[in-house]
């Protein structure tokens, strides 16, 4: 509590004594403003209209009051019968308070302290033990429910007590450790939690031994599977959800974590342990956690790794008992955010039994990265949930007569979405994780006239608070949030969900979350409901990915006539049929059952014991055909596993280049994969629009290259300025006219440069690696570099289009044709891109070797 004033009008908590009396109350409500105060204690609830809070087993109440004697009311409300009829004892600091000076009537437990039992110029602690009471099958440990507590002088208050804790105290806290896992989670900050060890009192927890086994879990129950995770699991966060689906009962599964977030609220497991605190050393870690297994080594382990932490008790248990451990990357705090260090992840991924991501996305970046094999483990839902094929069929839509069915569902959006029928609405699904996505999403939405409902998950997030009414005038209507069964039948309720998304531009606020984590409920909305998705955003986060794989809906900039397209196409009859059908087609791979059983056969075999997963996210992108939107296509782009097997080949061989030049290098991925092979080579990069690529994805792949070179150029047969297209989200890039009929496509002046005036301003010579992939304009790039070429290049990559899409580019055919005049040889290929749809071979990566280098090699 903060110090109350020492004036007679000071009211800190409460309503003050009244006038005339020699003495002072001091109330704290426990309602949301008391968190600061509190240890321990659950969220608040309503009974009668009045808030109180659940204490967990073993809490505390920290008050900052005046030295004096007071009387001291806890007010239960009689949530435990009035008698309070359960196991309790209550200690102000260190001191015990008596069963004999403690008076209970109607709910209220009474007692006095005296100023002797004060701590002075420190805080003051009152801490309560209770026999748990297990509530919602064991999902809470309650202790004493209490409404208030009041503080009532007794005599003259001490003139010379002083407030030293404004600027120390003895709690620990860890409110600015992890300031961005509050950030994530989206959830209101809980109170500062005291670990047990710190309290320094008397035993105050014989008491909390069971006596029946039924009452509470005997935290020496002999285990030999252990899951940690960086919070509380529960059901009020996605990482917590998944990992319930796939584990459904704890009873004989150890739980670890290293963070409180829950206010302890966490499924009932057979032992629980938590870390400290952050930053712990190795040793003193590993100490702790063989304190913890000696007598029963785990065989097993499930790491989900959000901080190091996780990562550290994971590698702590193989190195000590040989456990078995799998890792299971839901959340990125390596690539793009900077929480867990490449080496400690490395160390991780190189001791665990198998390790998985949470999307394609992040399984190709951490392979790229790191250089090992990745699977994917993607958010399952349980087979409860998951909508039978027999329902589809009963929900498919049939068109009716004019006027067709979109145009009136989007008609009746729009007239009475706001006022009449809240069910004809579209349903927001996911978080939105930056004010600037809620900012686009406002504008988008309102600009568009057709409405959506939000089930936040906290609608009293900080970027919420007092927004209510300013996103409904937008036509977005806040809603309470739901769970389980209540959400799956209102989104079967709902024509179509919209999932906010980033953009991916240069200054992107969570890239990391975009472009790699698959929001778990995109894959549960077409289980439950088959319902189509509007992705808003870049088309290459994960959420549009997965949407534009599947074919389930629809991608969409923050655009209000791009989305009031969006969702007159996912409302038309045919387009509803053929989504559904392919929803109910993938729907059962998600499903959860007998999943624990094929992830623990998969960490005792080292890999997936089957292909579910790898199958059905088999290296596909939904980016378009250099001018056709229309066509769906795998892509693998350079993969860094092909780059490096073709190098080392031909290292094998004996090419030792002095310089590697990459044209079209985006953010510098693929150079840093043939670094790997030739460290030591010279790198120069080409790219005339680096900045549309993440800042610090470049820096990372520069930064571990040997004298990289970057220019900000595109490369021709010309020097000159030129019209540059390029799709927002860079996945497309070409010198050539774009149709005016291909939607995503900007515009920008760029610099052209030939490739030989560069190398004699740059005096560059010697043996020379060149990879170009610059969509379809490859020719014109050797044509600017043919004398570059003839005298110092041996190799040559480029990614090749089979047919001509532009009359000016040179196809596969035409490039094959090229190279030998040049005098180079076809020595490799590999598949780049196919249509989804035929299975047409549309691109492919070439590897072609100056002929008289292969003659000579050859030879060797």
């Amino acid at each position: 509590m903060d110090n109350p004033n020492h004036n007679s009008s000071s009211q800190p908590f409460g309503a003050r004594a009244g006038a005339g009396r020699d003495r002072s109350q001091y109330r704290l409500e426990f309602d949301d403003q008391s968190e600061a105060f509190l240890v321990n204690f659950y969220e608040p609830e309503l009974v009668d209209d009045q808030c109180f809070r659940w204490s967990e087993p073993l809490a505390m109440v920290r008050f900052d009051v005046p030295t004096n004697d007071y009387e001291v009311t806890i007010e239960t409300g009689a949530l435990r019968g009035e008698d309070c009829n359960f196991q309790f004892r209550i200690y102000w600091n260190d001191q015990l308070i008596g069963k004999s000076k403690i008076n209970i009537e109607e709910g209220r437990i009474e007692f006095s302290v005296s100023r002797d039992m004060f701590i002075q110029n420190d805080e003051q602690r009152l801490t309560i033990s209770c026999k748990p009471l297990n509530a919602e099958n064991g999902r809470r440990k309650l202790g004493m429910p209490i409404k208030w507590i009041r503080l009532s002088q007794i005599g003259k208050r001490l003139q010379e007590f002083k407030n030293p804790t404004k600027t120390r105290s003895r709690i620990w806290k860890r409110d600015n450790a992890f300031p961005n896992l509050r950030h994530l989670m989206g959830i209101k900050s809980p109170s500062p939690h005291l670990p047990i060890w710190e309290m320094k009192l008397p035993s105050v927890t014989s008491m909390l031994t069971p006596e029946k086994h039924d009452d509470y879990h005997d935290e020496t129950n002999v285990t030999d599977t252990v899951v940690v995770s960086s919070v509380e699991i529960n059901s009020r966060h996605g990482t917590g959800l998944l990992i319930q689906y796939m584990f459904e009962d704890f009873s004989n599964i150890a739980t670890v974590s290293s963070h409180r977030c829950f206010h302890g609220d966490r499924v009932r497991s057979a032992v629980h342990y938590e870390v400290p605190y952050e930053e712990m050393p190795r040793h003193e870690l590993y100490n702790m956690v063989l304190s913890w297994f000696k007598d029963s080594p785990p065989k097993r382990a499930y790491v989900v790794p959000f901080y190091r932490t996780e990562l550290m008790v994971g590698i702590a248990m193989a190195d000590l008992f040989g456990t078995r451990v799998c890792v299971h990357v839901m959340d990125d705090q390596c690539i793009y955010e900077d929480e867990i260090n490449d080496e400690l992840m490395l160390e991780a991924m190189d001791k665990a039994s198998v390790v998985m991501t949470i999307s394609p996305e992040m399984k190709n970046a951490y392979q790229q990265r790191f250089g090992r094999r990745v699977y994917i483990l993607p958010p399952i839902v349980p087979k409860s949930m998951i909508l039978d094929e027999e329902s589809v069929e009963k929900k498919q839509v049939v068109r009716p007569a004019k006027p067709t069915f979109a145009s009136k569902m989007f008609g009746m959006l729009k007239s009475v979405g706001r006022k009449e029928d809240p069910a004809k609405r579209g349903i927001l699904i996911g978080n939105v994780w930056d004010t600037r996505w809620l900012e686009m999403l406002q504008r988008t939405i309102a600009g568009s006239g057709v409405d959506v409902d939000w089930y936040s998950n906290n609608p009293d997030a900080m970027m919420l608070n007092g927004k209510g009414q300013e996103l409904a005038a937008a036509g977005i209507h806040l809603k309470e949030p739901l769970w389980g069964q209540d959400l799956v039948d209102e989104l079967r309720r709902r024509p179509f969900a919209i999932m906010p998304s980033g953009t991916l531009c240069k200054d992107e606020p969570r890239e990391s979350v975009a472009r790699l984590s698959l929001p778990s409920r995109v894959p549960f909305v077409t289980s439950v409901s088959q319902i189509p998705i509007i992705v808003l955003g870049s088309r290459e986060t994960a959420a549009a990915q997965f949407v534009a794989r599947f074919e389930l809906g629809a991608v969409v900039d923050y655009d209000a006539a791009q989305y009031k397209q969006a969702v007159e196409k996912v409302l038309d009859p045919e387009f509803q049929v053929a989504m559904r059908n392919r929803a109910a087609k993938a729907a059962p791979t998600f499903s959860a059952e007998g999943l624990k059983n094929w992830l623990w056969n998969s960490v005792h075999l080292g890999q997936p014991v089957d292909n579910r997963f790898e199958d059905l996210f088999a290296e596909i992108e939904s980016d378009p055909a250099l001018f056709d939107d229309s066509v769906s296509t795998l892509q693998s782009r350079w993969r860094k596993d092909d780059i490096q097997n073709v190098l080392v080949r031909l290292k094998e061989q004996g090419l030792r280049p002095k310089r590697i030049m990459d044209v079209g290098a985006r953010d510098g991925s693929w150079s840093w994969s043939a670094s790997q092979v030739f460290p030591d080579a010279e790198f120069v990069l080409f790219e005339p629009l680096p900045d549309r690529f993440n800042e610090q994805s470049r820096e990372h792949y520069l930064k571990s290259l040997h004298q990289p070179s970057v220019i900000e150029a595109a490369l021709g047969d010309c020097d000159c300025e030129s019209e540059f297209k390029y799709t927002v989200d860079s996945a497309g890039k070409t010198l050539f006219n774009v149709p005016a009929e291909a939607p995503g496509w900007q515009n920008a002046s760029v610099q052209v440069r030939r490739l030989d005036g560069l190398a004699r301003n740059h005096g560059w010579t010697g043996s020379t690696i060149l990879k170009i992939d610059v969509a379809s304009a490859e020719h014109l790039v050797i044509a600017g570099g043919t004398d570059f070429i003839n005298k110092h290049v041996d190799v040559i990559l480029l990614e090749l289009t089979i047919s001509r899409k532009h009359p000016a580019a040179k196809a596969y055919r035409d490039m094959l044709i090229l190279m030998d005049d040049l005098g180079f040889e076809l020595v490799d290929e590999f598949e780049a891109r196919r249509c989804v749809k035929t299975g047409q071979l549309l691109q492919k990566n070439t590897v072609f070797v100056k002929r008289a280098c292969q003659e000579m090699r050859q030879a060797a």
